[in-house]
Formats: structure tokens, C-alpha cells, sequence
């Protein structure tokens, strides 16, 4: 099955009890248009989205009467440097991206 657009978000749609299965992504799979993915039920599916919009948490790429396929972002990790003084903050500043080069 090849998704083509999202339909909504399951935020703005009234709760029900149609069968969802979701689709686990990383945050920066969010900015592809083309994906090949598995659902947590073990369906592969393909995302190809005619339109040039990143994907959310939430939205939703399938939906009949009784199913519905639905993206869910997982957690990233962020590293969070809080410098206590301007000289502090470009010292970690420069050291950082010396370690990552």
C-alpha cells in the first residue's frame, strides 16, 4: 500500500474506536517525502507524499470505516548546554564544534 497524503491529525478529530495502527518515526524522517515503513502490526506500507509537507505527530495516512494508520514520533535525545557567562558560552560553544568536526 503506497500513502500519498495526510488526511488530518488525530488531535483535531472526534475520539473513536476504529482500530489504529501506528507508524513509529524519528524525527528526522519526518522531513522525507518518500518512506518505506512497518506498522507497530507489522504491515509495510509506503509514504510517497505528492504535497511538500513535513509529517507530524499524530497525522494520519489511512483511513476507511474501521482502521485508520497514524504517525507517532519517537523521543530524541538532546544535549542541553546551559553556559552561566558570554565567556563561558563561547568556550563550549567552540569546543563543541571542534569535537564534532
Amino acid at each position: 500500500m503506497i500513502l500519498e497524503k495526510v488526511l488530518g491529525n488525530i488531535e483535531f478529530i472526534e475520539k473513536n474506536t476504529k482500530h489504529m495502527e501506528r507508524v513509529y518515526l524519528e524525527s528526522d524522517a519526518l522531513r522525507k517525502q518518500i518512506l518505506r515503513v512497518k506498522t507497530d502490526q507489522g504491515n509495510e506500507i509506503g509514504i510517497r507524499l505528492k504535497e511538500n509537507k513535513e509529517l507530524m505527530d499524530g497525522d494520519i495516512l489511512y483511513m476507511d470505516e474501521k482502521n485508520m494508520i497514524v504517525i507517532q514520533t519517537i523521543d530524541d535525545d538532546i544535549l542541553a548546554i546551559v553556559p552561566t557567562s558570554i565567556g563561558q558560552m563561547g568556550g563550549k560553544g567552540h569546543v563543541y564544534l571542534r569535537e564534532v568536526q
